[in-house]
């Protein structure tokens, strides 16, 4: 124990205490329907605390099994929880580490809105602060007890902690009629009701739940955030029932009011010694041993001792590969719903409060989970959609590829037919040429060579004379001939040029 609370531990604080709860109570009327007792719990997800282990001499000879392990995850979850004097237990609110105010889908799998009565959120540093602690006040609280009231003031017993004593927290108290009553400092070890009666049952039994766990699955998974909800939920289920909550009440004085129990505790009275209890029998062993000694009639043999021995020894063995088969099957599941990608909750509030932090309640959650159901199968129509567009393109690509190299080879099939038309009308052209020009030589030959060099005969031109005497007569020269056409080697007729042949004419 710490010295600070050592030292706290006194009669003259705990009188006090006891004194003033006896006084508020009688002032303002409080049944113990309307007491309640509200504390933290911090969890380790991944670790557990002390047990006991069996095995056997050659294993703690050998010094390599002598000590249980663990996980070791220190991802931190607070729990809030709260308890009311008539045994009846508010739903507690789980406090994740993460982004304010938001829930990833994988830490909710395993909650069912319908039987699950519990408040989620999340904090960076998975502790309890000051919006949270209002929050728990305005959403928890005041809307699980303000139906019991009728108008009536309520008590509420908690300890010295930052989140309680807000000025925004005493003031929402002071306005709805809540009467709050703090522990003295350092002494919850003895007087707050969770820590005294609920907490360390359900803490170890948390603790068992991760061990089998861990057990089962051979350790071969780790604990995780998402497997967190499942191991708490088994815990408070058995752990905070109408008999431990009224046992807790009882020990610490509250309900019925006795302040004996804790004041009498510092008179050094001796207490008894706790009775061990008997052992249970093995039934398995038991009924081994009776048929053995039934079939057998010397049952104190060496060999019917051996028979017994390795009938127990199968029998064992047999129920830890029961123990191994079921923890497999068991880690097989786990890890199947382990692959699943989470996402975060889109929850949305139905109304504003003063603080800004947010305790979802199991509705909220299945509401969110099922809006992100729906946006999970449209994500999945849509890229189903998205998925059957892109295969309708590649196979219209693949259409129009094809449909491009069959107009490619109607082209080729259509140019090579042109290029043959093309070839054929040129062979066509040079056939025709070829009997032109051999009907051409046959001609020529038939009619022999013209003499080209051959010129018709000229007559002199006509000489002007000049008259004598007045008159003078002007005799013009008469026109020649046409000459007749000429004939080239090649056939052609042509005919010679008149203006050549009259400057000829001139010259001559």
């Amino acid at each position: 124990i710490d010295a600070s609370r050592h030292n706290a531990d006194d009669s003259e604080k705990y009188s006090y205490y006891f004194n003033l709860l006896r006084s508020k109570i009688n002032q303002y009327s409080i049944k113990p329907q309307h007491t309640y007792n509200i504390d933290e719990k911090g969890l380790a997800i991944g670790l557990v605390n002390r047990s006991k282990r069996v095995f056997s001499k050659a294993a703690w000879e050998a010094r390599g099994k002598r000590q249980s392990l663990q996980d070791g995850n220190r991802e931190w979850v607070t729990i809030l929880a709260a308890i009311c004097a008539d045994s009846s237990t508010l739903p507690p609110a789980i406090i994740y580490a993460g982004q304010p105010n938001s829930l990833q889908s994988s830490w909710m799998e395993d909650l069912d809105a319908g039987k699950d009565s519990i408040y989620s959120t999340a904090t960076p540093s998975g502790w309890s602060n000051n919006k949270v602690g209002l929050a728990w006040l305005e959403q928890v609280f005041e809307r699980e007890t303000a139906s019991k009231t009728h108008s009536s003031w309520r008590l509420l017993i908690l300890d010295g902690h930052s989140s309680h004593i807000t000025m925004a927290f005493i003031d929402y108290c002071s306005r709805h009629k809540i009467l709050l009553l703090i522990y003295p400092p350092h002494s919850t070890q003895t007087l707050q009701l969770l820590d005294v009666g609920c907490f360390s049952p359900f803490g170890n039994n948390y603790s068992k739940e991760v061990t089998e766990q861990l057990h089962q699955s051979q350790a071969l998974t780790s604990i995780k955030k998402r497997h967190f909800y499942k191991l708490f939920q088994a815990s408070w289920y058995k752990m905070f029932n109408s008999k431990l909550v009224l046992a807790a009440f009882k020990a610490t004085g509250i309900s019925p009011l006795n302040p004996a129990i804790i004041l009498d505790r510092f008179q050094n009275k001796p207490s008894e010694l706790p009775r061990t209890p008997s052992p249970l029998l093995d039934v398995n062993r038991v009924a081994i041993e009776q048929f053995c000694k039934a079939i057998v009639k010397d049952s104190t043999s060496y060999e019917a001792r051996k028979l017994v021995c390795t009938f127990n020894y199968l029998a064992a063995r047999n129920a830890l590969l029961e123990v191994e088969n079921k923890g497999l099957h068991n880690q097989i599941d786990t890890r199947k719903t382990s692959r699943r990608y989470h996402q975060a909750l889109l929850l949305q509030a139905s109304k504003s409060y003063t603080s800004n932090a947010m305790l979802w309640s199991p509705t909220k959650v299945d509401e969110a989970q099922a809006q992100l159901c729906q946006n999970t199968r449209q994500q999945a129509e849509e890229a189903a959609a998205k998925a059957r567009k892109k295969a309708e393109a590649a196979e219209k690509k693949v259409q129009d590829e094809r449909e491009k190299e069959q107009r490619k080879v109607e082209q080729a099939r259509a140019k090579e037919e042109k290029a043959l038309r093309k070839a054929a009308e040129k062979a066509k052209k040079q056939r025709k040429k070829q009997e032109s020009d051999a009907a051409k030589s046959i001609q020529l030959s038939q009619t022999g060579k013209r003499k080209a060099s051959q010129k018709p005969p000229t007559e002199p031109p006509a000489k002007k004379q000049r008259a004598r005497g007045a008159t003078q007569v002007v005799v013009e020269a008469s026109p020649s001939p046409t000459p007749p056409p000429i004939t080239t080697r090649s056939s052609r007729t042509t005919r010679p040029n008149r203006k050549w042949e009259q400057d000829k004419h001139h010259r001559c």
